[in-house]
């Protein structure tokens, strides 16, 4: 199956979740290496797609992504909806707010 390019306010959005997650991750001391090998892959690659807006953290590394970001998994999967799930953000919270879209928080 061809992967479909993303743009437009999805992309922008994505972009933001991606530096989203590169603050947060900074903010730990964290790399990108640490990360991907704390989800089983071998290269920081992975978490640099992430952080670049071309790829997404799949969902079933939200509670282990949650707990290295020290984070609940309800705050984690709140803000990756935010960035990456926009419509059902909408219909679970109602519009984001500044500080949901927050890259700082």
């Amino acid at each position: 199956m061809a992967r479909t390019k993303i743009s437009g306010p999805e992309a922008k959005l994505r972009q933001r979740g991606g530096a989203w997650f590169q603050n947060k991750r900074q903010s730990l001391g964290l790399t990108q290496l640490d990360v991907s090998k704390r989800l089983g892959y071998d290269y920081y690659t992975f978490v640099a797609q992430i952080e670049s807006g071309k790829g997404k953290l799949p969902e079933e590394h939200y509670e282990t992504v949650a707990k290295l970001f020290k984070m609940s998994p309800q705050d984690f999967a709140k803000k990756q909806l935010v960035f990456y799930f926009p419509s059902i953000f909408k219909c679970l919270y109602g519009a984001p707010t500044d500080k949901d879209l927050s890259i700082h928080s």
